[in-house]
Order: C-alpha cells, then structure tokens, then sequence
C-alpha cells in the first residue's frame, strides 16, 4: 500500500496547535488535521516498510506497507463468495 498523507507534525508546538484545531477543523471541512496514520496503519496489521517526511515538520508523509498476512483458515470470505441470500429476500 502506497498512501500520501497530511499527518500531525513532529515539532511538538506545532503537534499540540493541530491538536487543538483537529476539532473545529473537523467540524467545518469533515477533515482531520492532526492524524496519526503510521500509528493506524501499523495497529490495522499492516507492515509499515517506509515512511519518507515530503515537507517541513513531516505534516506530509509517503507512507509505503505490506498487507498482512493472513493464514487460509482466519482468510475473510470475497464480496463474491458472501450468500446474498438476505439481500435479496428482503429488498
């Protein structure tokens, strides 16, 4: 997985300004300012191979991942293979 993000700063003055704007800007544009995605990527069991800073105070990161891996038996059933029996019985 490739992602290009807009994160929280490491400087921390800068980091706890984002923090208290996260809200308001949230509020007003439905976007978060101050995300932690190296921290979400990793905790959603991907592995994280490279994070290169794009600017100034790493408020923009290249963030690259491995999928996890999945043994055959925890393996989450295809769109294709889920029974769209209930679907189409009750639409």
């Amino acid at each position: 997985m490739h992602l290009l993000e807009h994160v929280r700063a490491t400087p921390s003055a800068l980091a706890r300004l984002m923090d208290a704007l996260d809200g308001p800007m949230h509020w007003l544009t439905g976007v978060h300012i101050a995300r932690e995605t190296v921290q979400n990527v990793r905790k959603a069991g991907w592995t994280v191979d490279d994070v290169t800073s794009l600017s100034w105070a790493d408020v923009f990161r290249r963030i690259e991942a491995r999928k996890p891996v999945q043994s055959p038996d925890n393996r989450q059933p295809l769109e294709s293979e889920i029974s769209t029996t209930y679907q189409a019985d009750h639409v």
